[in-house]
């Protein structure tokens, strides 16, 4: 609807000859968007995968990135991997075990590239878990020192920064804008750990 009332009025005014169809195509290809999903409906065990919905633009683009340029190589990985820890934080049960808990760690440790700018979702996967093994028969196994040690885990192994990559000159100006983007995770995430503070449990 955006792109009907931004885009392609626009034109149209300035251009009458533009076909009707194109009015139709917009508020279409918003439905099935909307329809199909942000995440796709595989499974979370192989990383590699596509697992952002087909309508999205990671979604589209990730099988292809192999034979992309370096910074779009780097930018739809690092989309996919948010894509992957999203349906993971889905995915969590409402009350879990020692078992999911060790797959979960698992999975995290598998990626071969392991981005920086997945570290907050990350963050939010491990306090899902947390509140999952609090409610579960297992009982708590984590205190908040516990939580805040793995974050720092989870920091030494997922290391690259993409604002700190060099970019051949063909890759620019997209380079540029995403070490920015993704440099405002990077370079802000330890200020994001030290405000976290958790009380003593009983």
């Amino acid at each position: 609807m955006i792109s009907l009332i931004f885009i392609l009025l626009p034109i149209k005014l300035i251009k009458s000859g533009l076909p009707r169809m194109i009015f139709f195509m917009a508020p279409l290809l918003g439905v099935i968007a909307y329809y199909s999903g942000t995440l796709s409906r595989m499974g979370t065990l192989t990383p590699q995968l596509s697992h952002c919905g087909s309508m999205s633009y990671t979604g589209l683009m990730y099988p292809l990135h192999e034979i992309l340029t370096d910074a779009h190589q780097d930018d739809l990985e690092a989309r996919n991997q948010l894509c992957w820890v999203r349906k993971m934080i889905t995915r969590v049960p409402e009350k879990s075990d020692a078992e999911f808990l060790k797959l979960t760690i698992k999975k995290l440790q598998m990626p071969e590239r392991k981005y920086r700018a997945a570290l907050p979702l990350i963050a939010f996967l491990q306090g899902y878990m947390m509140v999952s093994l609090e409610n579960s028969t297992w009982g708590r196994v984590q205190t908040g020192k516990d939580f805040l040690d793995s974050l720092q885990y989870w920091r030494d192994l997922y290391a690259i920064e993409i604002s700190a990559r060099e970019y051949a000159w063909y890759d620019w100006p997209f380079s540029v804008w995403i070490k920015y983007e993704y440099g405002l995770i990077e370079n802000n995430w330890q200020a994001i750990i030290d405000g976290i503070t958790f009380e003593e449990g009983p």
